[in-house]
């Protein structure tokens, strides 16, 4: 499946066509979709032979996190009905539907009460019912948390389908940093690298432009208004080569939208000679490595180990490098890894010391060559999770 030239039809672009056609704005819409299925089937058929590509479903619905049980609710019932009318609008089309996954509502440790892997679990399990569903993609959406969204990518991943995740950007959301999730997110093989605007002015272009340079997938905007300042930034954005979803577009204004994005431009990047092609992030920064940067003597992990970053970010290092050795080590590097401003290189004599490290690691990690672990184990860990072995 070509992303770059894709045009999806979300979720939100669905609800709003059924509710301008008499269907309830609220809860029960799902209902009244199924109720009405020859008008819903109608509708998503009349957005494909406009151009839509992709169908994105609705979110799962999961009550209390039970992704692994909710098979036996009555709203499980409902969504199945929802995949077979848009199973039902496509036949006979090339177009293709995506599942779809949100935030999971919990926060995971160091900031929260619930464990990486837990959620995780959680993620995984919902990429593994939409794949038996049928879906063709998933896409992540609406999150704000590099984190989050990243255990939903890894989670997602399991179900060996293309994943596309969508980032909520905003300057009330100071903590997420778009460049560091970019890099993060890349690094995982994501199908591309979402952005979802609430604001059309020069500088969210400017920053878009920006990142645009360090994307090595397709970069999709996400627009939620329909308004003449959103639709005049959405075709600015695709003449610039950027692909554009939502805005809850009319039938006609959609047929437009999708042969804009057919005929877009190769989005162009600025050539950075001047830097190495190796370069790490966290949650926050990315780092650019060259092949005389100084690493620290290996860290011992321990429960009390945060005073020893903050000295080692101080002292004019440019990695820090991380003994692990058994999963306690990664847990408890994973507790105070936040605090460390400086690339991370894991160094490892145990495959699963060194996945459990990548797994809880926010951001784009290192693998210290010296691990005595055998190449090829660490090129497949460093290809699942991202991260380079340096």
């Amino acid at each position: 499946m070509d992303i770059s030239s894709s045009v999806i039809f979300t979720d939100d672009d669905f609800y709003s066509a059924l509710v301008s056609l008499g269907a309830p704005d609220n809860d029960n819409i799902l209902k009244w979709t199924c109720e009405n299925s020859e008008t819903a089937v109608a509708v998503l058929r009349k957005f494909v032979s406009s151009g839509a590509d992709v169908l994105c479903l609705p979110a799962l619905p999961f009550k209390n996190q039970d992704s692994e049980n909710f098979q036996n609710d009555k709203d499980f019932d409902l969504f199945r009905k929802i995949v077979s009318i848009y199973k039902e609008a496509i036949k006979g089309t090339a177009a293709s539907i995506s599942g779809k996954i949100l935030p999971s509502g919990v926060t995971a440790e160091p900031f929260g009460e619930v464990p990486v892997l837990d959620l995780l679990n959680i993620y995984s399990s919902q990429a593994l019912v939409l794949a038996e569903l049928g879906v063709d993609l998933i896409i992540c959406d609406g999150f704000s948390s590099l984190a989050d969204i990243r255990m939903a990518l890894l989670g997602a991943k399991q179900a060996n389908l293309p994943v596309i995740p969508i980032m909520s950007y905003s300057d009330e959301a100071p903590e997420f940093v778009p460049l560091s999730a970019l890099i993060t997110l890349n690094s995982l093989k994501a199908s591309a690298f979402g952005l979802e605007l609430f604001a059309y002015d020069d500088s969210t272009l400017d920053l878009i432009k920006s990142l645009s340079d360090f994307a090595d997938t397709p970069f999709i905007i996400k627009i939620s208004d329909d308004t003449p300042e959103s639709r005049s930034f959405a075709e600015k954005l695709i003449s610039l080569g950027f692909s554009v979803v939502g805005g809850k577009l009319t039938c006609n204004k959609f047929s437009e939208r999708a042969l804009q994005i057919k005929n877009k431009p190769p989005l162009l990047h600025t050539e950075y000679p001047d830097f190495s092609p190796i370069y790490a992030a966290n949650a926050t920064d990315i780092f650019w490595i060259n092949e005389t940067a100084g690493s620290t003597e290996p860290l011992v992990c321990s429960v009390d180990m945060a005073d020893e970053l903050v000295t080692l970010s101080d002292e004019g290092y440019d990695i820090i490098t991380v003994k692990v050795d058994s999963f306690d080590d990664a847990y408890q590097f994973s507790l105070n890894s936040y605090i460390a401003d400086l690339p991370i290189a894991f160094l490892s004599d145990s495959e699963e010391a060194l996945e459990a490290a990548l797994i809880f690691y926010c951001g784009k990690a290192l693998i210290d060559s010296r691990s005595e672990i055998a190449k090829e184990v660490l090129e497949r860990l460093a290809c699942w999770y991202g991260a380079v072995i340096y």
